[in-house]
């Protein structure tokens, strides 16, 4: 699998989540994450709005990488003899912490 833009670094991963036909898939594949974006490139087609999960690969220790919910925001196919499908992700971790941290400091006092 060959990521767009390779000024940006790669992290293997394991994505799994259900396709378009609604088939539970778990998937190796890289993850190119930068201040913009994280994006990566399946083998299966999955909608837009589809939730992901997202782990990193490579460590035999299943509990040193938790999975991580993610959306995927946009899906786009790719050319060539066998569908790849380029997905960028949004994760529902990050803005469930950013709405915490806002709600701690208005509970806390620290907004004003």
């Amino acid at each position: 699998m060959v990521c767009v833009d390779k000024k940006d670094p790669e992290y293997r991963i394991e994505v799994s989540g259900w396709d378009v036909e609604n088939q539970f898939f778990v998937e190796q594949t890289a993850l190119e994450w930068n201040e913009r974006a994280k994006k990566t490139v399946l083998h299966r087609r999955v909608n837009q709005g589809a939730l992901l999960f997202v782990r990193l690969a490579g460590n035999s220790d299943a509990n040193a990488s938790p999975s991580i919910p993610h959306e995927a925001v946009t899906v786009d196919r790719r050319g060539g003899t066998r569908p790849e499908y380029e997905v960028s992700l949004h994760s529902f971790l990050r803005r469930r912490e950013t709405q915490s941290a806002v709600e701690f400091n208005l509970v806390s006092g620290g907004g004003r």
